[in-house]
């Protein structure tokens, strides 16, 4: 419960301005919803039509996907997050069901017919534990269609706990009056301590920082593959970004068709 609460929280602060993460918000929607829609047609042997967005924060990827004709209901654990979903795709002129969820208790909430299920933006390693972890599958893989596919995003964790890391770089926008960087406090070999900083000014005025705290459990590529066959995926597997041409490395596993 207190790992939920601080998420929550962090998403709800997150949302107030997580479109300035971005050099430009509305041109990376379309960016992801291209790629997300060339590894849906690579991956299924139907053509997709109802996606599931279970960790869909403001509507980074269901507004796009949306814009591409896909049938899309967002979910996410944030109210805050899901409001300005809901303002953004009204804005780009989206069709979007938004509903607040659990992604460990999406049977309360939504429909058992998705061709696919997401869950992007390295959302699942918020779960410390590995019994939420196999909830969250099994919660997922309720939710599709037989021979439907569910696709979770993730950093890297095999090469970032080998690297020792402690943050990230800032990305520069906005003329370099924008600055967003993590710094990474390690509370054990494999939970860390996320520190978020937006950095902004006007011109040459002094800068206004914003700081988000949360952690992550940094899982292992082969600890959450045994979780989604646990949970009954079958045809579990990675996919690199030089593999999917999506950013983070991605694990897709499919509804058994029978």
């Amino acid at each position: 419960m207190e790992q939920q609460e601080e998420v929550t929280d962090f998403y709800d602060n997150l949302a107030l301005d997580y479109e300035l993460l971005y050099s430009d918000w509305e041109d990376h929607t379309r960016d992801e919803a291209g790629r997300i829609d060339a590894i849906l047609r690579s991956a299924l042997p139907f053509p997709a039509h109802r996606i599931l967005d279970c960790a869909c924060g403001i509507g980074t990827q269901a507004v796009g996907l949306a814009g591409l004709g896909y049938a899309v209901t967002g979910t996410d654990l944030s109210e805050t997050a899901i409001a300005r979903a809901g303002k953004n795709s009204e804005r780009l002129g989206t069709q979007i069901q938004f509903r607040q969820a659990d992604f460990r208790h999406l049977e309360e909430v939504v429909p058992a017919d998705y061709d696919a299920v997401l869950a992007l933006e390295n959302a699942l390693p918020h779960l410390l534990e590995p019994e939420d972890v196999l909830q969250a599958f099994s919660s997922m893989r309720s939710r599709l269609r037989p021979g439907g596919v569910m696709l979770i995003s993730t950093r890297d964790y095999d090469s970032d706990r080998a690297a020792k890391i402690t943050g990230t770089a800032p990305r520069i926008m906005d003329d370099g009056n924008r600055l967003a960087f993590q710094a990474w406090e390690w509370q054990s070999t494999d939970v860390y301590r996320l520190r978020y900083f937006l950095m902004s000014r006007q011109a040459e005025a002094q800068w206004t920082v914003k700081e988000r705290v949360v952690r992550y459990r940094a899982w292992p590529r082969a600890e959450l593959l045994s979780l989604a066959q646990a949970a009954g995926f079958a045809e579990c597997r990675w996919l690199s970004p030089s593999e999917s041409g999506y950013r983070q490395q991605l694990l897709l596993g499919y509804h058994p068709a029978s």
